[in-house]
């Protein structure tokens, strides 16, 4: 165990208001005067204070002056702080007496636009459109007033890589490109790939000449990764950096962070925050409870959210604690923040405040975590101790933590002394961050970014189709200077990609109907690859014969659908904001709350299998007969939930696919690539799973990396999966025909994109040394 004192923080003060009540009347803090003083002439500032002392207030101070009457953009990463940053920013506009309309969009906020006054579109991209050209009109408003939109990062990715629908892809693109302020909230969080689209969005505006008219970007990050930096140097706009090394002579000082007496425990001599929470720590829970102190506990799994929840109600604690992770309902999560004891995942652990606006100290008296990476040890300290615009700043916040090996024999020269908190910060800043596979955006990131490329030169008049190229110029150079990718090759590779999503995005398998749907386009595509050109009759007669089911022609045509949808989503899964995989929902009656405060839940159905004995059932009726339960959408499973496991009898699952008798061609086809996994079924080999799932993924299609067992790159890739998060498991590949059979361990959905990236070159090694493989899917 380390014990270390961590210094209170003090952050400069400004004698002098300029900004009247827009902070409560209260002087701006230095960095935040620091803030509006760059985005006075800086088309891009970046807050890098640390955590809890005011950032998002800083960058909203633009708004009194150069943004005063323009719309703007505040992007955070989860749904729950953006409800947190709503109400902070329309606070803001009324105290600073702005005429904003403070409004917050999510996907479920999207389908609600239906029931404004104003709205009358039937598409909901379209609702959406609507509102952003004139949320005047759709609220029913008298008079026009300027927008500040507070959303989060998936809708921006969709308008920016022209993933609504077709009819308003247009549109939305065209919308959010004139926001002339865009402030993102905790931007460390992003993945290299998420930060990509973020840059090519940047990259956009330059080139386009939206910072000559004065389009500004506002970035915050307490804990931001060396890399974003290089990056964003080479967009060559004018930045400036607010940073916490500014000194600030002559300025006097306020608390900002009340003091913190920090444990810490190496995850390698505990089992978890479930053995120290459950042992020795009860009983100073209780206690500091029942002295009136108030706190949180944050963990990464929600497994280990819920095991601890049951503990803490089993020591008799069931009435001073709530949950706050993804498996709540938005209103039980709103219902959890009057709560004594909160127990979190990152769903909004991320930036979120766990504000006690009645105490007179800091919201959070005690703290327990555990954290993997270094940026996430710095945030999560960051929760407990904030004291800015507190009454009382000297009462110490007692905090406890599980974190690695490494951070810890990194911590370990702070043992039993006191320390300033930026002093532990910079012993752990060389240390594995969060996100930390940078080789996409040298490889992948061009080719994702070119599919909006792609679609502004479609929409763009011919004799002004130059400065589109002039655009991919820039980007190329932006992510790879010396990349050989070039215009003409990626518009046939995108241009390709998009007629496939046009035929397939509503084929979802290879069924006698869709097959039948599309036997002419396979018989259209075998003639030319032929070089055997039709009659119009002969055409019909094939094309009849591949709709009959049973025909030689039929089951070629199959064949060939499936290898359309391995190829479609492959390519496809480089478009998505966030990671496109993830296992089928079930509708999961929960009268014990196990899993969370709702009798009814919807979750992933991997999670439940993973981590609870649980009954499933045939059907959604015969669920709600047992379960006593009206009528509900639809799922794809339907289960009650009998016992918790525990951690010890968590079910290991594991993936077998069964191929043809040739596992040498499959190796070839699919190994050491992207590609798409048709046909897995799952397993266990430490329990029994529920027949309802044993064929759960048999329908779909799962992009993965696929690298054989007891290989360099496997052993690579086992190392990337513990350094940066990447989702992996262990697949077993058999013959149909024989007891033939081989190993792999896969990552799964988009994380396979960055993982495939930063292993390209060893991977291509070994697939000389081996004889096998081939070209890696660069989308």
């Amino acid at each position: 165990m380390i014990t270390v004192e961590l210094e209170a923080g003090r952050e400069a003060v400004c004698t002098e208001n300029p900004f009247g009540n827009a902070l409560g009347g209260w002087p701006p803090l230095y960095h935040q005067w620091l803030t509006h003083q760059a985005s006075q002439t800086a088309s891009l500032v970046i807050n890098t204070f640390p955590t809890g002392v005011g950032k998002t207030a800083a960058a909203l101070l633009p708004l009194l002056d150069r943004h005063r009457k323009d719309n703007c953009l505040l992007i955070a990463p989860t749904n729950e702080l953006l409800a947190q940053h709503e109400r902070d920013a329309r606070t803001f506009c009324e105290r600073a007496g702005l005429d904003h309309l403070v409004y917050r969009i999510t996907a479920e906020a999207i389908d609600n636009l239906k029931q404004l006054p104003g709205i009358a579109a039937y598409r909901r991209a379209d609702r959406f459109y609507q509102f952003l050209q004139d949320p005047r009109a759709a609220l029913g408003l008298d008079q026009r007033r300027p927008l500040l939109l507070v959303t989060n990062p998936d809708l921006l990715y969709l308008a920016l890589y022209f993933r609504f629908n077709k009819q308003d892809r247009r549109n939305l693109f065209r919308a959010f490109a004139k926001f002339k302020y865009l402030v993102v909230d905790e931007f460390h969080y992003y993945s290299a790939k998420q930060f990509a689209n973020f840059l090519f969005f940047l990259g956009f505006l330059r080139s386009y000449g939206y910072f000559d008219d004065g389009q500004q970007v506002c970035l915050l990050s307490a804990t931001p990764h060396p890399k974003l930096r290089e990056y964003l140097d080479r967009l060559r706009i004018p930045t400036i950096d607010v940073a916490p090394d500014q000194p600030a002579v002559g300025l006097p000082t306020i608390p900002t962070l009340a003091p913190v007496q920090l444990r810490l425990y190496s995850t390698s001599d505990l089992a978890g925050l479930e053995e120290l929470i459950g042992g020795a720590e009860l009983t100073a829970i209780a206690g500091r409870l029942a002295g009136g102190e108030q706190g949180a506990v944050i963990s990464s799994a929600l497994w280990r959210i819920n095991q601890l929840h049951a503990t803490l109600r089993q020591a008799g604690l069931g009435d001073r604690l709530a949950r706050m992770t993804g498996a709540e309902t938005t209103a039980a999560r709103q219902a959890a923040r009057s709560a004594d004891l909160l127990l979190a995942t990152p769903t909004v652990d991320v930036g979120y405040n766990f504000e006690r606006l009645e105490k007179a100290r800091q919201s959070i008296d005690f703290l327990y975590f555990d954290a993997r990476f270094a940026d996430e040890l710095v945030q999560r300290i960051g929760r407990a101790g904030r004291v800015l615009g507190k009454a009382v700043a000297d009462v110490p916040s007692h905090v406890v933590g599980a974190v690695p090996d490494e951070i810890y024999e990194a911590l370990k020269p702070f043992d039993g002394k006191r320390v300033p908190r930026a002093e532990l910060t910079a012993a752990i800043r060389g240390l594995p961050h969060r996100h930390n596979l940078f080789a996409y955006l040298r490889s992948g990131a061009i080719g994702e970014a070119f599919l909006p490329i792609y679609h502004l030169y479609q929409m763009t008049e011919p004799g002004e189709q130059q400065d589109v190229r002039h655009l991919f110029e820039d980007i190329r150079e932006l992510f790879a200077g010396d990349s050989r990718l070039t215009f003409d090759r990626l518009l046939i590779k995108t241009r390709s990609f998009a007629k496939l999503e046009e035929s397939l995005e509503k084929i979802e398998g290879t069924d006698d109907k869709s097959v039948a749907r599309l036997a002419a386009q396979w018989v259209d595509q075998s003639a030319r690859e032929h070089h055997q050109p039709l009659s119009a009759e002969d055409r019909a007669a094939f094309v009849a014969e591949a709709k009959r089911p049973g025909t030689p022609h039929f089951e070629s045509a199959r064949d060939w659908l499936d290898g359309q949808l391995r190829r479609y989503h492959a390519l496809k899964a480089a478009y998505h904001f966030r990671d496109a995989f993830s296992g089928p929902e079930a509708l999961i009656f929960d009268p014990d709350h196990l899993l969370a405060s709702s009798d009814v839940t919807r979750y992933d159905v991997f999670h439940v299998a993973t981590n609870y004995r649980a009954r499933f059932f045939a059907s959604r009726r015969v669920w709600m007969s047992e379960c006593r339960q009206s009528a509900v959408d639809d799922a794809e499973f339907y289960c009650a939930l009998q016992a918790r496991l525990a951690p010890d009898e968590r079910l290991r699952l594991e993936l077998r696919l069964i191929v043809g008798d040739d596992l040498h061609a499959w190796e070839n086809e699919f190994v050491g690539r992207l590609c798409a996994l048709h046909g897995l079924t799952l397993e266990t080999p430490n329990g029994r799973l529920p027949r309802e799932l044993l064929d759960g993924w048999k329908n779909q299609y799962v992009v993965a990396l696929v690298l054989p067992e007891e290989t360099r790159p496997a052993g690579q890739l086992k190392a990337l999966a513990r350094d940066s998060g990447t989702r992996i498991m262990a697949l077993t590949v058999s013959s149909d025909v024989s007891t033939r059979q081989r190993r792999y361990c896969c990552a799964l959905g988009t994380s396979a994109l960055p993982a495939e990236a930063e292993l390209r070159r060893s991977i291509q090694l070994w697939q000389r040394r081996e004889g096998t493989g081939g070209p890696a899917i660069v989308v």
